[in-house]
């Protein structure tokens, strides 16, 4: 048996970036599925990171930070919705999270945390507008919702190209 399972999560900084892979070493259990081996997760030390990176992600996926008409370039308020030990974990870095962003956008934004909590068996994120209605969901399970249709379509392409142009 193996002694580590080997975690591939693939990242985008901004919709114009590249695509870029980040690995994470598991250490084996016998009775590991697939979601025990991603909250398994939130016990590593660069959980927090994780977070944060994809607090920024989602930003900039919602158009913060985006001087070309993105849904929410004039507002500056973003709630963010997590469980509660992921707001223990990353309140601390907020400041961090906010000048990673300005770096990244040369912009300034405020982070608040949403009222409502996500699902204990919930990994990761979503951010809302200051009004609620637009939200940007960095769950895990969103995450491979899109992946999985990033691999549909590249498959689709290779069986039968053209298809998607």
């Amino acid at each position: 048996m193996p002694d580590v399972i080997r975690l591939k999560i693939k990242r985008q900084d901004s919709p114009e970036a590249k695509s870029y892979w980040e690995e994470f070493e598991i250490p084996y259990r016998a009775q590991h599925n697939v979601i025990s081996v991603l909250m398994t997760l939130r016990e590593n030390p660069d959980y927090p990171l994780l977070l944060s990176e994809w607090i920024i992600e989602a930003a900039i996926g919602l158009g913060y930070g985006s001087d070309g008409g993105g849904i929410l370039q004039d507002r500056t308020e973003i709630r963010i919705r997590c469980i509660p030990d992921d707001r223990e974990l990353l309140k601390m870095g907020i400041p961090g999270i906010k000048e990673r962003f300005l770096a990244l956008t040369g912009r300034s934004i405020k982070l608040v945390f949403d009222e409502t909590n996500l699902s204990r068996e919930s990994i990761g994120i979503i951010l809302f507008d200051e009004t609620g209605r637009t939200a940007f969901s960095n769950t895990l399970a969103d995450r491979f919702r899109r992946a999985s249709q990033d691999v549909h379509r590249l498959v689709m392409e290779r069986m039968f190209p053209g298809s998607y142009e």
